[in-house]
């Protein structure tokens, strides 16, 4: 982790366009990388240069409902023109209102090349396409959080409660309340829901953007050894410290 201000980042494909991406999912995740991406670091770009970020593809809503969604692990930090260490603001990283629009036309545009653009209602080029922005101080929760899912698919083990009589049951945390709530469906149609969630073989579902891409990374591991970009954790902890204040 770097010693800077984090944010979780996340982008939300349009209910509208999921049996599109269910049909078409190698290309149609990947497109959500890529316009998910673009548009922070293009953002970010006409701040300070403020861009890189770890991305995770996840699929599921919390009850296994279908859900494409991308989570972004973002250092409010970044090297100027001139290789210095700019820090963004502890509270903002980018404005909400322009991400979701940006993310919205460079997801459009890439469509367009494709063959699938034509069954996508039109609608959803009107709407506004879902982003939530969050600082989380250090980062390291979110790691915690993230890190069981780059082995795991949407429900570990210890949630599963029982199969009896041909049904499965099991629970999950409500996003809103966070109680616990109790789901049983008939076995075909627990692992058909949870199957929904297997990535097309060989799909890359962590990815590396900005200087934390794998051909930069030589630029920062320079600068790092140069100490011209931040390094300890006396920052670290001032930065939890002022999280755990605006919390």
């Amino acid at each position: 982790m770097l010693p800077a201000p984090c944010f979780l980042v996340t982008v939300t494909a349009p209910k509208e366009l999921r049996p599109l991406f269910y049909g078409h999912q190698r290309l149609l995740y990947h497109i959500l990388f890529q316009a998910a991406a673009n548009a922070v670091l293009i953002l970010a770009g006409d701040k300070r240069r403020l861009g890189a970020h770890i991305g995770m593809m996840h699929t599921w809503k919390r009850d296994l409902g279908y859900h494409p969604h991308i989570h972004f692990l973002i250092p409010g930090g970044g090297l100027s023109p001139d290789g210095r260490w700019k820090y963004a603001k502890p509270d903002f990283f980018v404005p909400l209102k322009p991400l979701s629009l940006l993310f919205r036309r460079l997801f459009r545009d890439a469509l367009k090349q494709t063959d699938f653009f034509s069954r996508a209602p039109k609608s959803v080029w009107r709407a506004d396409w879902i982003c939530h922005i969050k600082p989380v101080g250090d980062g390291r929760a979110v790691l915690k959080y993230l890190a069981p899912y780059i082995m795991r698919v949407a429900l570990s083990d210890k949630n599963i409660l029982g199969l009896k009589n041909g049904h499965v049951t099991w629970r999950y945390r409500d996003a809103k309340t966070g109680a616990y709530k109790i789901r049983t469906l008939p076995a075909v149609d627990f692992i058909r829901r949870f199957l929904r969630h297997v990535l097309p073989r060989g799909f890359v579902k962590v990815r590396y953007f900005g200087f934390l891409a794998t051909k930069k990374r030589e630029q920062l591991d320079f600068q790092r050894t140069h100490q011209r970009m931040p390094t300890g954790e006396r920052r670290v902890k001032r930065i939890q410290t002022a999280h755990n204040a605006m919390s």
